[in-house]
């Protein structure tokens, strides 16, 4: 399918401000109730209407579930594991954050993918707080350690030797 940019930018222009979008998969304008809502998008809206979205996800092999086919797509590209492995992972570790064990009800949000960021290779599921804490540690065992005493002195002053 190829797609005429400088098209697609014109038509869109023109109907900015107005109730209806354009769905480049069947050339045609229509209202915006035809069209998912999309954040990332210029006007909120999918690129594709309804009909065309279904049709392209049943094309690709992939649910109709468009949240799951998206979700999909997302570990494929960033990780490079499908769908089936993630929700294998998630069995294992019984639904909790493989830090702290907080389950994804109890953080009120999904279980992030953690992984090595030199390697690649995936490590475990955890909750935003502990993906975010690695993160910011660099993934580097020294700094954690280091957090670990700094820790212990602070909360235990006596026990921790001069």
């Amino acid at each position: 399918m190829n797609i005429d940019i400088k098209k697609v930018k014109r038509i869109r222009s023109e109907l900015k401000g107005s109730n209806q979008s354009y769905c480049c998969k069947c050339d045609s304008v229509k209202s915006v109730n035809d069209f998912c809502k999309n954040k990332t998008t210029y006007n909120g809206l999918s690129t594709y209407c309804k009909p065309c979205g279904r049709l392209l996800c049943r094309a690709s092999g992939s649910t109709p579930n468009v949240k799951r086919a998206r979700k999909a797509w997302a570990l494929k590209k960033k990780f490079g594991i499908s769908i089936s492995e993630y929700e294998e992972m998630i069995i294992k570790q019984e639904n909790r954050c493989a830090i702290c064990g907080k389950t994804e009800k109890e953080n009120k949000t999904k279980l992030s993918v953690d992984h090595n960021h030199i390697t690649g290779r995936v490590r475990g599921l955890l909750c935003v707080s502990c993906n975010n804490g690695l993160g910011r540690f660099f993934d580097n065992t020294e700094y954690l350690s280091k957090a670990i005493t700094y820790l212990n002195k602070s909360m235990f002053p006596s026990k921790v030797s001069k």
